[in-house]
């Protein structure tokens, strides 16, 4: 009876190698190539956004001198960091009260078996719940 060794397998070959690493590379820059065209319409916006009001409708360049114009302008016309906070305030409370609700259900579908026979079981509840 033999048994085969890890350490005295045969190694991959070179053109197998040489194929899976640049494959690795093709999905690397195909990855990139989709973040990027995701994230450009950000950028272009962030980009915008320190552009004076002539500029940003002018021919589009990345050439400008940056300015805080446009934010000054709208802390002036409309008080918008009160607006900020209160969205701040609403997503932080939406997410304590959810957080609240969702922690001990958790801990009661986790810790504690259901009482109610399986044909009870509804069906949004996890499957494991209905086979015990």
């Amino acid at each position: 009876m033999t048994t085969l060794n890890s350490k005295t397998a045969a190694p991959r070959s070179v053109s197998g190698w040489r194929s899976a690493q640049s494959k690795r590379a093709i999905i690397t820059v195909l990855g990139w190539s989709v973040a990027l065209v995701i994230f450009f319409p950000i950028f272009w916006m962030i980009l915008t956004g320190f552009k004076t009001e002539s500029a940003a409708i002018a021919d589009p360049t990345l050439i400008f001198s940056p300015t805080l114009e446009s934010y000054q302008a709208v802390q002036a016309r409309s008080g918008y960091t009160r607006f900020a906070l209160n969205s701040v305030v609403v997503a932080f409370g939406s997410t304590f009260f959810a957080l609240l609700i969702a922690i001990p259900s958790a801990y009661a579908m986790a810790f504690c078996p259901p009482s109610a026979p399986k044909a009870l079981c509804c069906g949004c509840s996890p499957p494991k719940c209905c086979h015990r």
